[in-house]
This record gives structure tokens, sequence and C-alpha cells, in this order.
């Protein structure tokens, strides 16, 4: 049987905080990969963490925002996939919100989701 092969990992969520001006809170959309050439992790010359792909992330990011951070409801997703012959694939789906990772669950508004930040319609 063949090895799993990461094919996709990526953040999806929001990022929110307090605006410069008027000082009130905001929020936006985010779905950023984690790999590939116009990955987060791969934007760094030496070795990197994944906290320090995200603080990049908010700092680009959540330039609009005094203290920016992500939203509660934030995800990382990676999907893994093998081939286990003729139109047979097995999919391994790893998925964890920001505050159930312990080096990460300071960077989250506990307090903030995505949705409370969404238009009416």
């Amino acid at each position: 049987m063949a090895d799993f092969k990461t094919t996709e990992a990526y953040i999806s969520g929001g990022i929110c905080g307090h605006l410069w001006m008027p000082a009130v809170m905001a929020g936006k959309t985010t779905r950023k990969s984690l790999r590939g050439p116009f990955g987060i992790m791969d934007r760094f010359t030496e070795p990197a963490s994944l906290r320090d792909a995200l603080l990049l992330l908010l700092s680009e990011d959540g330039g609009d925002f005094q203290d920016a951070a992500f939203t509660a409801d934030t995800r990382i997703v990676v999907i893994r996939k093998r081939n286990d012959g003729p139109g047979r694939t097995t999919v391994h789906v790893w998925e964890r919100e920001l505050p159930e990772i312990s080096s990460l669950s300071d960077l989250v508004n506990l307090d903030a989701y995505t949705g409370d930040f969404m238009g009416e319609e």
C-alpha cells in the first residue's frame, strides 16, 4: 500500500480586532494555503514553525486592526490522500480549531466568531 501524501493544508476562518479609527471591533474572513509556492510556510528562508507563519499572516492581513487576532472558529485543515489502486483513494482529514492547539491559543480572540462580522443579506 502506498503512503499518504499531503495534498492540501490551509487555515480558514477570520481575523478580527479593533479598527484604528473609529476604534470599534471589526473582522474579515481569511483562507490561506500553508504550503506550495504561494503558501505561508514557503515564505520563510529558514525552517519556521506554524506559529511563525500565523504571526506573519496576522501582521500582513491584520494590519487594519490594532490588536489583530484570529476568530475563535478559525481552523487548520490538512488533507492527505493515498492511492489504494485503480479508482480507489483513501482520504484522511485532520482539522483543529486554533483554540484547541495550546501553542496557538494566545493568537485567538475567544469572544469573536467569523459570523459576527458578516453583513446582513
